[in-house]
């Protein structure tokens, strides 16, 4: 039986994770390519790359002065992917080395 003044709390009570353990989690997650497939009629892409790989790419571009947003090319086992970075220092996504060439193509074309 309950007291009068306690709530009940159906669920599961988990530890709250402290900021850097966040952070840590953030940067091991895997970026997945943004292409969705509308230019060749194809399903989205599978490919991925750790956050924590674009985020130092990021970094560095940014310690180079290349702007404060903005699409930034990096290398990843041996190939080049393509991302968007913003000020804050965030990724906001990433094209795999085959879509980043089509995207450049189509880019080219147009110009």
């Amino acid at each position: 039986m309950r007291r009068i003044g306690e709530l009940e709390r159906p669920g599961v009570v988990i530890q709250m994770n402290s900021l850097a353990q966040a952070r840590e989690r953030r940067e091991d997650r895997p970026l997945r390519c943004v292409a969705s497939g509308h230019l060749t009629g194809g399903c989205s892409c599978p490919a991925t790359v750790p956050a924590g790989v674009a985020a130092a790419a990021w970094d560095r571009a940014q310690g180079l002065g290349e702007g404060l947003d903005g699409f930034f090319r990096f290398a990843w086992q041996d190939e080049a992917w393509l991302a968007f970075g913003v000020a804050g220092g965030e990724v906001r996504g990433v094209f795999c080395p085959t879509h980043r060439a089509e995207r450049e193509a189509l880019m080219a074309q147009s110009a």
